[in-house]
């Protein structure tokens, strides 16, 4: 008999940190991992290093690697494309649920997070978006994994993400950390007050001496030959760089305003907000794609049906399925002869109809294959430009295109 029960859901930011218990011939066995969010390219991305031939040796030293243990190959064959198994740790938990910390356990996060940071840094990665939500500890053995990095999932878009903002994430966790100390010591105390002393000098310090400051928290470390090839300008400038190509400022006007919005509009935000923004700067720069601008305006529609999950007035989605009906009818009948043929049943509204869930299924299914299709043809020679060459071929508004193109797909 063989039963699978998930004991404990943790949600990341690309995936979901699950414990399971799995009772095999009345032996229970317990088992860890990550399940991936569906559809969500950035997900396979970064944890594509879990799926590859040999990928454990290309794990950083602060990552958990895959469980092995062939003994219980029913384990095992939980992998999928979706959930990665991970070694099992007994006594584990995230930063954030610690109800108290010692010294020793405080400094040790301390030194690891600062030997992460290094290594990180090493292969021109920036931490950016760790915190005590995603830094999983065992502890039997003080270890720490950091299960999210190199990426900034809640980037202020209105301010530029900086070279040494790494340190202040460490600081803010360390902060964190010393609200729940065990006891109060002269040592706590002393280094608590070196880390809020780095923190005080930032502003002030470049991104050189910065760091040179942030290592003098360490024990033992990177030495300061190592520190001073690794930290140059050159460093600086390498990094500065991969953030103006990953970040752009004000991708989205936060503020837009959308003339029929409504306050509901703005209490429950959905997608439909970011796709009639994306419809509009789309067909101002590119009118003559038709196919992509009808499935963009056809999504509305869905998306407006969608809004039902957050119990908005029946009178407020019906009016702007009739509004959306209105405006992509408009736009069939003005470019009826310029829309592929093919695709016209799927553009075209049938008597402002709602689609039921399977037929938005099919509708999503097609409008991805379209959108990635219009991406392939207008970015992506543009984007993998960037990434070889450093150098943005992209203009601000077509950046702005590209990345609401993506975003308007997000968990479709």
């Amino acid at each position: 008999m063989l039963q699978v029960d998930t004991q404990e859901k943790y949600i990341l930011t690309l995936a979901q940190f699950q414990r399971k218990m799995m009772v095999f011939n009345d032996k229970i066995i317990k088992f860890i991992g990550f399940q991936l969010q569906n559809n969500n390219q950035r997900a396979f991305d970064f944890f594509q290093v879990y799926f590859q031939e040999g990928g454990d040796q290309l794990l950083y030293s602060f990552q958990l690697k895959r469980y092995n243990n062939q003994q219980y190959e029913k384990i095992l064959n939980e992998n999928s494309q979706n959930f990665i198994v991970l070694q099992y740790v007994e006594d584990g938990l995230f930063l954030n649920q610690l109800e108290r910390v010692s010294f020793l356990t405080f400094k040790e996060i301390l030194q690891q997070l600062c030997q992460a940071i290094f290594q990180l840094h090493q292969n021109k990665v920036l931490a950016r978006c760790i915190s005590s939500k995603n830094i999983f500890i065992d502890r039997q053995v003080n270890k720490i994994y950091l299960f999210e990095y190199g990426f900034s999932p809640n980037a202020n878009f209105q301010q530029k993400y900086k070279a040494n903002y790494d340190i202040q994430l460490v600081i803010n966790i360390m902060k964190d950390l010393y609200k729940r100390k065990q006891s109060d010591n002269n040592q706590f105390e002393d280094l608590m007050r070196k880390i809020t002393n780095i923190e005080k000098q930032l502003p002030n310090l470049d991104e050189i001496q910065s760091y040179l400051q942030f290592y003098s928290l360490m024990q033992s470390g990177p030495s300061l030959n190592q520190l001073q090839n690794l930290y140059t300008s050159e460093w600086v400038q390498t990094m500065n760089q991969l953030i103006q190509n990953k970040d752009f400022l004000s991708p989205l006007p936060f503020d837009f305003q959308d003339p029929d919005q409504t306050d509901d509009d703005c209490q429950h935000p959905t997608k439909l907000k970011l796709q009639k923004l994306a419809t509009k700067i789309f067909s101002n720069k590119y009118p003559t794609h038709y196919d992509q601008i009808g499935f963009m305006l056809r999504f509305q529609s869905v998306l407006n049906d969608q809004s039902k999950q957050f119990n908005l007035d029946e009178k407020l989605i019906n009016k702007r399925r009739n509004k959306i009906y209105e405006n992509l009818l408009k736009f069939c009948q003005v470019n009826l002869k310029k829309i592929d043929d093919k695709l016209l049943p799927s553009i075209k509204p049938e008597k402002n109809k709602e689609l039921d869930q399977e037929e938005q299924k099919i509708f999503i299914k097609m409008y991805w294959t379209q959108t990635e299709k219009t991406y392939t043809e207008l970015f992506k020679d543009k984007v993998m430009k960037v990434q070889e060459n450093g150098k943005s071929d992209l203009t601000l508004e077509e950046a702005k295109i590209c990345f609401l193109l993506i975003a308007s797909l997000k968990d479709s």
